[in-house]
C-alpha cells in the first residue's frame, strides 16, 4: 500500500462519515406525519401522545410546553395534556 493510497481511503472514509451525517440530518428534519385523534389514548396523553398528534418531535413539544404556547398539566414530575386542549390550541394555531 502506497501513501496515495493511504491518503485516498481516508478521504474515502471521512465523505461516507459526512454521508452518514447528512443521512441522520435529513432524517430529523423530515416533517412528522400528524396522527388522527382517534388513533391516540382517550384520557390525559404524553408528550409523546402530543407529538404524535401535532407531526412534532417530542422535543418540540417539551420546548413549547416550557415557554408557555402549549397548554398542558403538571402530573407530578411529568407533563401531560388534555386532547380537547391540544386540538382547540391546534385549530387556532392554524387560524394564524
Amino acid at each position: 500500500m502506497t501513501e496515495n493510497d493511504v491518503v485516498e481511503a481516508g478521504h474515502l472514509e471521512a465523505r461516507a462519515s459526512v454521508s452518514r451525517s447528512e443521512d441522520a440530518l435529513t432524517k430529523k428534519r423530515q416533517r412528522r406525519k400528524p396522527v388522527p385523534l382517534e388513533e391516540l389514548p382517550t384520557g390525559l396523553w404524553t408528550v409523546g401522545d402530543c407529538a404524535r398528534y401535532l407531526g412534532k418531535s417530542d422535543d418540540w413539544v417539551y420546548k413549547r410546553s416550557a415557554d408557555g404556547t402549549l397548554p398542558m398539566r403538571k402530573h407530578g414530575a411529568d407533563n401531560r395534556y388534555v386532547p380537547a386542549e391540544i386540538v382547540a390550541w391546534a385549530t387556532r394555531a392554524k387560524g394564524q
